[in-house]
């Protein structure tokens, strides 16, 4: 306890002081206690305005792709199919339900074209190495097979410029479905279209009069609705929330790094009414089941096609010697084939080792002669500093977001250099964070924990002395344990013993640094009881109020004492002055008077005495009066002698 000091005082300390002070000025005791309350408020802001929610809502539901009883309806409000363009290439694989766009149709095609082509013309290589005497008739099968892949290629051609140009039927909906494009320069109408049913679970074809009817029931609906909502206070009605709710569950939203189709239900959901997209190398349009199963049955003739052909080529040589040349030919690629199996299943399970020991979600399927299958890579979902999410596909990427980003619930995110824990059981987190003492913690950016139980929290907070804690940015704990604590003069023996009986034996708990300027308040201390308690504020104001007490207790005894001291001294130089006021020894029959003057401790007194005799000189009688100008004295008296 000292002018300069920045310490936290007990409340035995605290007692201490009060009790001396209450005994150096007697019992005079007071007390007073005060309390604070609070009050809060709370505060509301009205929403936007409806008509900026209408148009809101107007434009969300013509552009967002609605829930149409059981299926997303692509038809964008136009009663006809439309486009889904910007389709990321979904994952080809078993069981996969992600939406694939024509880019992708397009390299499966350009895919199986080229794997045919590739194996026609191997099975024709290694049928002129080892068949030296093939005939005409082999070089004929050549030429039928390439002239069916021309056919082929010319088949396709046209069957797109078909697609174009017709309305196709779908047996899997037995509808009709639009594929048409709508460039400027292809529009087309479909005319005579009956009304088709319209419920909760139709599928069928609207035209043209029943969308003019809905729009006009609509837009007398929505302005019934309008003339009902009143703008006055700026609210919107709870009903427009629950719109807004239906809506958003009902349209394709986005999530993430795609649309989610889920409708909320977690399971994959069907996309309807989707129009034919492009199916050119370069392609992101959304393609549907028609043009699958359109590829399918394509691919499906054209290979029965090339089958039969080379049947009937192979039929045709079966006999003479070259049926020897073409089965030795066929037994060495059966047994190339084989051992290119087996190798094959070799590296297939060795790929789906590597593949499970990656974790991720990682696996490994054979390739098929239908372009599906291969390696899926590993996806390990980490998160940056902010909290946001990062998924990476290799263990390198995702060791790299862990080392910046830190574990799932603890997050750093620091220019500094890498923090530093040498300390044995030590803790450091933080940009250049270190903990080099035995169990020491630093946390923070440069916090510095070089004691032994040291725990320094906060950017530089520093701690030098073992057991000290420094709390908050710059605090530094440097204040060493067995410091004495601060005891009266005025201390008895038994308060001084029970003051030191509490000298610490840790150091010090930081949370500035007086020597740098750096204070802070510790606030929401609860009163103290015990004689090692912190005290509060409140309690401090408490003693403030007894202190205010006996001071006004104390200036009442000094006054009382003034004035008694001032009567005291008034009273000696009044006595003074009497006494001073000399009378001569007198006879029978004479009177006398004096005068005397008197002073005391700078209080001074004017004096007269009156003295007579009777004639025998027997009686004798007299009388004094002395004054200070505010305090009067007097004396009289009677006397008799024989």
């Amino acid at each position: 306890l000292s002018s300069g000091s920045t310490d936290a005082v007990n409340g035995d300390q605290l007692y201490n002081l009060s009790t001396s002070l209450i005994n150096s000025l007697s019992t005079v005791t007071a007390g007073n206690n005060t309390s604070l309350s609070t009050t809060n408020s709370n505060v509301s802001t009205l929403s936007s305005s409806l008509s900026s929610a209408v148009n809101n809502i107007s434009n969300l539901q013509r552009d967002a792709l609605q829930w149409n009883g059981n299926a997303y309806d692509a038809s964008h409000g136009s009663g006809a199919a439309q486009k889904i363009t910007n389709v990321a290439a979904g994952q080809l694989a078993d069981g996969s339900t992600d939406a694939v766009n024509a880019g992708q149709l397009y390299s499966i095609s350009s895919s199986i074209i080229s794997s045919v082509s590739s194996s026609v013309d191997q099975v024709v290589t290694e049928s002129r190495t080892t068949i030296e005497t093939m005939n005409k008739d082999i070089k004929a099968a050549q030429d039928d097979i390439k002239t069916a892949q021309d056919d082929i290629k010319t088949s396709k051609r046209l069957i797109d410029e078909l697609q174009k140009n017709s309305v196709h039927f779908d047996d899997g909906t037995t509808a009709f479905s639009n594929q048409l494009t709508r460039e400027a320069s292809n529009e087309r109408t479909i005319s005579g279209v009956a009304d088709g049913r319209v419920d909760a679970t139709s599928n069928q074809a609207v035209n043209g009069r029943q969308l003019y009817s809905l729009s006009t029931s609509t837009s007398t609906s929505l302005s019934s609705l309008q003339d009902q909502l009143h703008l006055a206070s700026g609210t919107i009605p709870a009903g427009i929330s629950t719109t807004l709710s239906s809506l958003q569950l009902n349209a394709l939203q986005w999530n993430g790094s795609a649309y989610d189709a889920s409708h909320g239900s977690g399971t994959a959901q069907k996309i309807t009414n989707v129009a034919s997209g492009d199916t050119g190398q370069n392609s992101t349009e959304a393609v549907n089941g028609g043009q699958l199963w359109q590829l399918k049955n394509e691919w499906k003739q054209d290979l029965q096609s090339l089958s039969s052909s080379v049947d009937t080529k192979l039929a045709q040589n079966s006999g003479g010697g070259n049926a020897s040349a073409i089965n030795e030919a066929t037994e060495k690629a059966n047994q190339a084939i084989s051992d290119t199996q087996k190798l094959s299943a070799s590296t297939a399970d060795a790929l789906s080792a590597v593949a499970a020991s990656l974790g991720g979600n990682a696996s490994y399927n054979p390739l098929t002669r239908a372009g599906t299958g291969g390696f899926t890579a590993p996806s390990y979902t980490t998160s940056n500093a902010d909290g946001t999410a990062v998924t990476a596909n290799n263990v390198g990427d995702a060791i790299n977001n862990l080392y910046n980003g830190g574990s799932k619930y603890a997050k750093v995110n620091s220019p500094q250099a890498v923090a530093s824990a040498s300390g044995s059981d030590a803790i450091a987190v933080g940009g250049a964070a270190a903990a080099s003492g035995k169990a020491a913690v630093a946390i923070g950016s440069q916090a510095a924990a070089s004691a032994e139980n040291g725990v320094a929290i906060g950017n530089h907070a520093s701690v030098t002395q073992n057991g000290g804690i420094a709390l908050g940015a710059n605090s530094v704990a440097n204040t060493a344990a067995g410091i004495n604590g601060y005891i009266p003069v005025s201390a008895t023996a038994q308060q001084a013993r029970a003051i030191q009986a509490t000298t610490s034996t840790q150091a010090a708990v930081s949370v500035g640094d007086a020597a740098n300027g750096v204070y802070r308040q510790i606030t929401g201390v609860a009163a103290g009881t015990a004689d090692t308690d912190a005290v509060n504020v409140a309690q401090l104001k408490g003693v403030n109020a007894r202190m205010e007490n006996i001071n006004r207790y104390v200036n009442d005894v000094n006054d009382r004492v003034h004035r008694v001291e001032r009567r005291a001294y008034s009273g000696t130089a009044l006595a003074m002055a009497l006494s001073g006021a000399y009378l001569p020894q007198l006879n029978a029959g004479e009177q006398t008077v004096g005068v005397g003057m008197g002073s005391y401790h700078g209080y001074a007194a004017v004096g007269i005495n009156y003295k007579a005799t009777n004639n025998t000189g027997k009686f004798s009688w007299g009388a004094g009066v002395s004054t200070t100008g505010r305090e009067t004295g007097f004396n009289a008296g009677i006397g008799y002698k024989w």
